[in-house]
């Protein structure tokens, strides 16, 4: 009875009920995502055709992949195997909270909770069946595993360290993102030796099981981490700490000159503050996964600082924020403005939220509304050209497709053997659907080929807030023929 009146507990309820509501909430009326499609795609073919499509066509270790091949054998809608992964937020939720508690406090830990469960881009991604959900909840795990079996005697501590084992090993076939994980658990516990050295063992036996892989993760890497960076799309360094805590911010804000400076200086102070109040912790350790990240980006030119990328440090902020509202900036003349901020914070991530939540504008792409598109207005003989070609595989299980020849373009080489093909097809109506063109089409020759071809008969745009959500569908009619010269008479 005292631990169900403790505040503490109250909270971290409190969180995962708002953390199941974010993340179930609608979850099978949600459009499939191109990265689902993609993910259950390569899982549904055989074993050996999987993991040598995963090396030819993906950039993600064989785990995830493996997990899903298994549980398509239930059959079930792809929409619903979204109920395997999305509850996992709330072991990253209670992960945060145990670890705020043992670092900081019952007030920390509860503030925390709350964070990380109405986060609106952990929400956004949360809800899609991929990876990263996954690797949230494992990576919070083995951090507080590490603090926990760091002082265990015993056999509670034998069962930590196995878990915490088991956990390092499996960071890296899960996501490539868990190498510097593993990487920054190793870096904490070298001082500390002789109670960590388990911590050391284990990154030791998580590079030898992942020997195996890493001939076919060599072949992946140059073309992995390219979804930005490129001439087309630069990075946009400013907007990414916005992205990885803020998705759903109203357009407006977005769009006002000094949003994104100030939302980055708060989130990234907040993380800061939190690794320096306990320093001797595991925060800082923990933070040095973010900064790692981005060091790799520049060094490298592969985006690993993606906002989605850094939903692992997330709990490091959101313990940041139980830290400014307890300890009052410092000062407890300033308990007031603590209060205002931390308050500001949670209300700007709840509204921000509903965005996510309930407005289109905010979400990801709905294919669901191409395909009735298509449904309504396709007519036999009619062509479909995707621009990129990932596109096709989000429409592929809809029978609408069936019978319509088409083209996907998913690298820059199929852009000169789309003109070929659409060429072959000119005297057919041309469907034309992009989205993310930026990757393999970044000049849109595609579009322009047909502009300059063909007269356009309708077109229809989801209106997204960001540029990789919209799709454009564009109808276009048989080629224009030129007409005959006319005959002189002798």
């Amino acid at each position: 009875m005292k631990t169900l009146k403790d505040p503490s507990v109250i909270m971290l309820v409190a969180a995962l009920v708002l953390g199941a509501v974010t993340r179930l909430i609608g979850l099978l009326g949600q459009s499939i995502h191109v990265d689902e499609a993609h993910t259950f795609l390569l899982s549904s073919l055989p074993w050996r055709d999987m993991i040598a499509a995963l090396v030819a066509n993906d950039y993600h270790p064989p785990l995830f992949y493996a997990i899903t091949h298994a549980l398509l054998g239930l059959g079930l809608q792809h929409e619903a195997y979204r109920f395997f992964t999305a509850p996992l937020a709330l072991i990253t939720i209670t992960a945060t909270w145990a670890i705020a508690r043992r670092l900081f406090g019952p007030a920390e830990a509860g503030i925390a909770a709350i964070v990380i469960a109405i986060d609106p881009t952990a929400i956004l991604w949360d809800r899609i069946y991929r990876m990263y959900v996954v690797l949230e909840a494992v990576v919070a795990v083995s951090w507080w595993l590490l603090i926990e079996a760091e002082n265990a005697t015993g056999r509670r501590r034998a069962v930590l360290w196995t878990a915490f084992v088991v956990c390092a090993v499996v960071q890296p076939y899960l996501h490539y993102l868990g190498i510097i994980n593993v990487f920054c658990q190793a870096l904490y516990a070298l001082p500390r030796l002789r109670t960590t050295w388990p911590a050391l063992a284990s990154a030791a036996a998580s590079a030898l099981a992942f020997l195996p892989w890493l001939p076919n993760a060599l072949k992946q890497l140059p073309g992995g981490g390219l979804v930005a960076g490129t001439a087309s799309l630069p990075i946009e360094w400013w907007t990414i700490v916005r992205d990885a805590v803020l998705e759903g911010a109203p357009l407006a804000w977005i769009q006002a000159p000094a949003f994104d400076i100030v939302v980055t200086i708060l989130a990234v102070a907040m993380s800061v503050w939190a690794a320096w109040s306990a320093r001797r912790s595991i925060l800082p350790f923990w933070l040095t996964f973010a900064v790692l990240e981005v060091v790799l980006t520049l060094v490298s030119g592969k985006f690993v600082a993606a906002p989605r990328y850094l939903l692992p440090v997330l709990p490091v902020f959101a313990i940041g924020v139980g830290q400014v509202v307890n300890r009052h900036l410092l000062l407890p003349k300033l308990r007031v403005a603590a209060f205002a901020l931390g308050g500001a914070i949670v209300a700007l991530l709840a509204f921000c939220a509903t965005n996510v939540l309930f407005d289109p504008r905010y979400q990801f792409a709905d294919w669901n509304i191409v395909s009735a598109i298509l449904a309504q207005r396709a007519h036999a003989g009619d062509t479909i050209v995707f621009d990129q070609g990932y596109s096709a595989e989000a429409l592929a299980k809809e029978t609408v497709l069936r019978g319509y020849a088409s083209w996907p373009v998913n690298a820059p080489l199929d852009v000169t053997r789309a003109h070929t093909w659409l060429e072959q097809q000119s005297s057919h109506r041309v469907w034309y659907i992009e989205n993310q063109f930026y990757y393999v089409d970044p000049d849109r020759r595609v579009i322009s080929y047909l502009e300059s071809t063909r007269p356009q008969l309708s077109e229809w745009l989801e209106p997204r807030v960001e540029l990789s959500n919209r799709v454009y569908v564009v109808l276009f009619a048989p080629e224009r023929r030129p007409s005959p010269s006319p005959r002189h008479k002798p």
